[in-house]
């Protein structure tokens, strides 16, 4: 709209400075004067008179700025007439047309301006707007562009029986939009106004018909409504009131209240119709949740109950409130990891692992967990006696407890409860679980493999698990997943997630891992059943994979005969491997002495990740060998460890170098 504007008032100047010029020097024997062609037409047709005696028609050109038109638009009518046929009006047709001699230096002949537009399109109604019964605006529609000036007017009569027509006193285009608006200082709320919009230009007018009625008093926008406050909160209720909106008293409309509200966890917003009250009771909250608030008004039709007329006001100035604490709700999400002391030959390690409540159940600052401990007798009841209770205070993590392994024994059965308590009460639900015999522990699932799909993806497989028992059904498995990561300058294993996966599923996608570096994961399946929670198996992977770092630590190389050398090393640093090592490389060589050079380099692979030792056979006896080992991944090897020497058997010691 601005492009074409500025076009328009670019042609208006050049087509003034044309006129000046021909007025000056020639006559202009182009015709017609101040052409107009509609844009779509098939053709439109210039005439140009040759009155000069030294030129006829055939002496003649036509240009379109300074670009010379095609002959095939030419038509000599006679001696004296040519005239040009310009094809398919398109808005590049608009512009500069002059007819010139071909003989003495393009002498101009005559010449004008082409504008080419639309006829207007008949104006369409499209709303008017009053602004709290003050200021008014309607808008129109008035169609395509029509490019050609174009002249609006906007009249209007009273239903006063006066009759008497009023003009828009500011009618306007809006720019870079399709529309026209008028813009009234206040509203005749009860007067009902009779438009008509007339819009011209050369290529024709038009105007809206039939008239437009417009009744101010049903495009009422009210402004928002005043003083929102709240009381009587409580942990699932609480009141909202409100005063009418400023200058819009009942007196003038009945306006219908509305309130919109959400929870800081939930940002789609619910609705609650308070109709002409100014207060109304939100129930079913959630407890210490803090709630947005958004009352709004809108005008019903005059003398009824239920029609709206008008626009919704927009919301009062949001206000905040956090309903009180309750008890928690919910149920706690845990399960149990079962492995075997290493320390004692009959005892378990219990550690009881559960997601924290989400915030919108904690319904507190903060929550415990407690965990609950009962045996059961070899009749199968517990043993209420031994009962312990152990609290875990305001934990958020999933990281997890462990129980003293001194209270499990292998041959009972162990009941485990888990509840979320703050001091208003607990969790309704309880999360139980058992801790079986030993040798009634499920087996671990078998076949488990891991496969990298994207940087923060790893996907686990497994053998799908039958219960070899007829009083066990499988409920399904527990996937963890721990990351190697340095915590206070030491590096350990930490828990960052787990999830329950369905029976009837043997794969699951470990996603979030969002590591920026090469990171070792440790992941683990182990199988649900209702007698308890079976062995886990693991498997370790990468999401990302770089070059071992570092190099191997704690080389020894011990002579074991006249031909072995036996080579150890510490495992490399897991923070070290930047993936899954593929093994390690010994290079070894013979040498006078630990400082010389090797007369030859060989090289063994010791396949595995986990391997810590390597012989080397088939070596000359009463030899001096140099031992290097260096880590390595499908990305390359680490550096080489610091060399080791040493001299294969025989009888009588020789001298070390």
């Amino acid at each position: 709209m601005a492009t074409r504007s500025a076009v328009r008032s670019s042609l208006v100047a050049v087509s003034v400075l044309l006129m000046t010029i021909l007025n000056l020097s020639v006559q202009n024997n182009v015709q017609p004067v101040t052409p107009v062609a509609e844009i779509g037409s098939s053709s439109f047709t210039f005439n140009c008179t040759v009155n000069r005696t030294d030129l006829t028609a055939n002496d003649t050109v036509w240009k379109h700025y300074s670009e010379e038109l095609p002959q095939k638009w030419y038509k000599i009518v006679d001696a004296t007439l040519i005239q040009l046929v310009i094809p398919n009006i398109t808005e590049s047709s608009r512009g500069i047309y002059e007819c010139r001699s071909r003989l003495d230096n393009r002498h101009l002949i005559g010449g004008e301006i082409l504008e080419v537009g639309y006829p207007p399109d008949q104006p369409t109604f499209e709303r008017c707007l009053s602004d709290n019964l003050g200021p008014f605006t309607c808008w129109w529609n008035r169609g395509r562009d029509p490019i050609l000036k174009t002249t609006y007017n906007l009249t209007y009569t009273f239903n006063d029986g006066s009759g008497l027509p009023y003009t828009c006193p500011d009618l306007e285009v809006l720019e870079d939009s399709s529309s026209l608006a008028c813009h009234w200082g206040y509203t005749n709320a009860g007067l009902e106004h009779r438009f008509m919009l007339t819009a011209q230009n050369a290529l024709g007018s038009q105007k809206t018909w039939p008239p437009t009625y417009v009744n101010p008093s049903h495009f009422v926008k009210p402004r928002s409504v005043r003083d929102v406050v709240t009381s009587n909160v409580g942990a699932d209720a609480l009141t909202v009131s409100w005063q009418e909106p400023e200058g819009l008293e009942s007196s003038h409309f009945t306006l219908f209240y509305q309130v919109r509200y959400w929870s800081e966890w939930d940002q789609s917003y619910k609705e609650k119709n308070a109709s002409r009250d100014t207060s109304l009771e939100l129930r079913d909250l959630n407890p210490y949740t803090e709630y947005t608030i958004c009352v709004r008004s809108h005008p019903l039709e005059y003398q009824t109950s239920d029609k709206f007329n008008g626009f919704w006001s927009d919301c009062a100035p949001n206000i905040t409130v956090k309903t009180r604490e309750a008890a928690p709700s919910g149920q706690v999400e845990a399960w149990l990891l079962v492995t075997r002391d290493s320390t004692s030959g009959n005892q378990r390690n219990v550690k009881v692992l559960w997601k924290p409540l989400p915030p919108w159940d904690r319904h507190s600052e903060g929550i415990d967990y407690v965990v609950t401990y009962l045996p059961r007798s070899e009749g199968g009841m517990t043993v209420g006696a031994e009962r312990r209770t152990y609290v875990f205070n305001n934990q958020t993590t999933d990281s997890g407890e462990t129980l003293p392994s001194v209270i499990f024994q292998d041959d009972r059965t162990y009941v485990i409860s888990i509840s979320a308590n703050n001091s208003l009460g607990s969790t309704s639900r309880v999360t139980t679980m058992t801790v079986p015999k030993y040798q009634d522990t499920p087996s671990a699932p078998t076949d488990l493999s891991s496969l990298v799909l994207d940087d923060d993806t790893i996907q686990l497989s497994w053998q799908p698990m039958s219960p070899t028992r007829s009083e066990t059904q499988l409920g399904g498995y527990i996937v963890f997943w721990r990351e190697w990561i340095e915590v206070l300058s030491l590096y350990q294993w930490v828990e960052k997630g787990w999830a329950h996966v369905n029976s009837s599923q043997s794969t699951f996608d470990v996603t979030g891992l969002r590591v920026t570096k090469p990171t070792r994961f440790k992941f683990g399946v182990l199988v649900k059943t209702s007698g308890g929670f079976g062995t886990p198996v693991y498997i370790s992977n990468y999401t990302k994979t770089d070059v071992p770092q570092g190099s191997v630590e704690d080389v020894e190389v011990n002579p074991t005969g006249p031909n072995i050398l036996n080579v150890s090393w510490k495992p490399h640093a897991l923070q070290w491997r930047n993936g899954l090592l593929k093994g390690y490389r010994i290079s070894y060589c013979q040498v006078s002495s630990c400082d010389g050079p090797c007369s030859e380099t060989s090289e063994v692979i010791a396949q595995g990740e986990d391997t810590i030792s390597h012989q080397l056979e088939g070596l000359m006896p009463y030899t001096w060998y140099r031992v290097q080992v260096e880590a390595f991944n499908t990305k390359g090897s680490s550096d080489l460890s610091d060399p080791q020497c040493k001299q294969t058997q025989q009888s009588g010691k020789k001298q070390e170098p």
